[in-house]
């Protein structure tokens, strides 16, 4: 049975979260998604709700402590659960489930392990959130009477924290999921009055994207190093550019009339380091074609390392659109750290998951509670 956010009030509400930001020698590097699922923590507080949140790390020997000492600051009744032990996880909840603080905040779900010498696949190197341990995600369900699931960006991998949870409790999207589901949805609704800019290092983690917009119909600006793959193959000499070493079947896009390679490549040596992207194309189909979406993953040079020119141009291009501009990705956000003066209608904080969806995956905890 699925919940509605707005009614859930007077109750203990499990908030899934997606905390997973960069942290250096115990400090945050960024609050981006931190400060998302807070403004969906502030409308649970506001209905009278106490909250556990719970969230995941990337780097599964990353405690969630300097996530807990940020939101401490803003909310001084929150408290951390900072145990990895399950065991101790268990007795908590048996010793306190009906005297739980107001906001609680648990430790990093990848930093909970089988016990050693367990076996199954939760044993095979897996947190027991990675194997979506069912008695894991019981555990976790006791914690609340409710469940909000507000972390799109992990609707991709099917865990305990995740779809684990639903098995037990009733439960929605929490706004920030459901935000991002309508703007993802919108580009697939509106595939033939939507542009879509590529760019990326490798070409083999955005095929699958390609190739399920391609055959919808969509027209798809490449840029980045993934281009070289199929430069190579259109016989250009890429010298010492970086190429991805892969076998899979690039046919589909070589010859495609739907995609737009670079207007000119920047050479550093005898490297490939930047694109410049055809944008009186893109402004010539805008036009005739009636596009009303463009959405923007990936910088198309090589940023990390200065080479910014081609992104800037992408950047200041959806910057100035009167047009619907859904932007996002890891190496994306990256880019615009510092950036205060973008004007974007809508920025993705998901990654794979962002991908998964486009490429024409069902997100099982997403399909659930909707």
């Amino acid at each position: 049975m699925s919940l509605k956010f707005d009614q859930i009030k007077n109750d203990k509400v499990i908030l899934r979260c997606d905390f997973n930001e960069s942290i250096e020698g115990g400090l945050l590097k960024s609050t981006k998604r931190i400060d998302a699922n807070l403004q969906t923590l502030n409308v649970l507080l506001a209905q009278n709700n106490s909250v556990v949140l719970i969230s995941h790390h990337s780097d599964k020997g990353q405690s969630l402590r300097p996530v807990y000492n940020y939101i401490k600051s803003i909310y001084t009744e929150c408290e951390f659960l900072g145990t990895e032990d399950y065991e101790s996880l268990k007795e908590y909840i048996n010793l306190n489930k009906n005297n739980l603080p107001r906001i609680l905040l648990l430790e990093n779900v990848r930093l909970f392990c089988p016990s050693l010498g367990e076996g199954g696949e939760a044993g095979r190197g897996k947190s027991l959130d990675e194997a979506n341990d069912p008695d894991f995600a019981k555990t976790l369900s006791l914690f609340g009477n409710s469940y909000v699931y507000d972390a799109f960006s992990a609707a991709h991998r099917d865990h305990a924290s995740t779809i684990g949870i639903t098995n037990f409790l009733n439960g929605c999207l929490g706004p920030v999921a459901n935000l991002e589901y309508n703007n993802l949805a919108k580009l697939l609704n509106e595939i033939h009055e939507s542009i879509f800019i590529m760019g990326g290092a490798k070409i083999s983690t955005k095929l699958a994207v390609i190739s399920n917009l391609l055959q919808k119909g969509a027209r798809i600006f490449l840029g980045g190093a993934m281009v070289h793959n199929i430069l190579k193959l259109k016989g250009l000499d890429i010298k010492n550019s970086y190429f991805e070493n892969t076998e899979i079947d690039l046919s589909s896009i070589i010859n495609n009339e739907s995609v737009v390679l670079p207007e000119e490549l920047v050479w550093s040596g005898d490297r490939i380091v930047d694109d410049i992207l055809d944008f009186e194309k893109m402004n010539k189909i805008i036009k005739e074609d009636g596009i009303k979406n463009i959405f923007w993953n990936g910088p198309v040079g090589i940023f990390e390392e200065g080479h910014t020119l081609g992104t800037d141009k992408v950047f200041n291009f959806l910057n100035r659109s009167k047009l619907n501009t859904i932007v996002g990705g890891g190496d994306t956000l990256t880019y615009l750290e510092g950036k205060k003066d973008y004007k974007f209608t809508y920025l993705s904080l998901s990654g794979g998951a962002m991908l998964e969806f486009l490429s024409g995956k069902k997100l099982s905890v997403i399909e659930k509670l909707r």
